[in-house]
């Protein structure tokens, strides 16, 4: 966002617009100026269209000049209109000529008539300063707007729960989705694992998409080592747990613990235990990540 584009008559150009140039620069006020911003191939309309848009206000250097040119005239007519649609002041007119020069221009604007102007002194400092007080109530105003609305945002306002059916699909997705992150945890927190004690080695090894295996070792010997997989005795919706030394990879049968993904009518969930049963106080809906932490707490629990 620039805080101001120039629309000038290319008469004006080096009578006034670039002598605001080097003021605004030392002001820090962004500008969008054609000799800055259009290069060779640019289209013309899109660029300037562009500039228009984005730029916070548009100085207009009116003048004799002014009114016989179409394409500044187009720019102006395209300033106004924004200003009209949103109701914020857009253009800022700075005349230039003698009192007679200045009230044709006028009569050529009508619209600018209701408008405070400047006149054009050969003095660039005043355009910086009536420019800056301007910038300075609009970063005034963006404040207080963007603190009613940040007091809106942090206001709790009660949403109704809406009702959901689940598909098996749904489900589908939502299982594949947890064991990912529940493997993405395991291969995480093994490594993290290793590294925190020069007595540990570990191992994860992924038998398939929907399998692995995690083994700890302490001082060479095998500490503890657990698998996950998808599915099993406890059916599609399932992701069982075993954990013992000297696992067989094919043994989906025997198990210490389960997850079952679950719904009601606002989401899916998984639900900790042997189909939704669990000792002590965990048996609640959890999140993926408190499931592979549930997991890694079982497998780590005798270290």
């Amino acid at each position: 966002m620039k805080n101001v584009f120039i629309c000038h008559a290319s008469e004006d150009k080096g009578l006034i617009a670039t002598h605001l140039i080097p003021a605004f620069q030392a002001a820090q006020i962004t500008y969008w100026f054609d000799e800055a911003e259009l290069k060779w191939g640019d289209s013309l309309i899109e660029k300037i269209n562009s500039g228009l848009k984005e730029s916070m206000y548009v100085i207009v250097i009116l003048s004799q000049n002014f009114i016989s040119k179409n394409w500044a005239r187009k720019e102006l007519s395209t300033a106004l209109s924004i200003e009209s649609s949103t109701g914020e002041i857009k253009v800022l007119p700075l005349l230039s000529g003698s009192k007679h020069e200045i009230r044709l221009v006028l009569q050529e604007f009508p619209l600018l008539n209701d408008k405070i102007y400047l006149v054009w002194q050969n003095n660039p400092d005043e355009v910086v300063d009536a420019l800056l007080r301007r910038l300075e109530n609009q970063s005034a105003t963006l404040t207080s707007q963007r603190k009613h609305a940040d007091s809106i945002s942090s206001a709790k306002i009660p949403l109704p729960r809406i009702r959901k059916k689940f598909t098996q699909r749904d489900k589908d997705l939502f299982l594949r989705h947890s064991f990912q992150v529940i493997k993405g945890y395991f291969e995480h927190a093994l490594t993290q694992l290793q590294k925190e004690y020069v007595e540990v080695e570990v191992d994860f090894i992924e038998i398939n998409n929907f399998k692995f295996l995690a083994k700890i070792y302490v001082n060479g010997d095998i500490c503890n080592e657990c698998m996950l997989w998808i599915g099993g005795s406890f059916g599609p919706n399932s992701i069982c747990y075993r954990e013992g030394q000297n696992l067989s990879y094919n043994n989906d049968n025997t198990l210490n613990d389960s997850a079952t993904i679950e719904s009601d009518d606002y989401k899916l969930f998984i639900k900790l235990g042997f189909l939704g049963w669990h000792q002590g106080s965990e048996n609640e809906n959890v999140s993926p990540e408190e499931a592979a932490e549930h997991f890694w707490k079982r497998l780590t629990n005798n270290l």
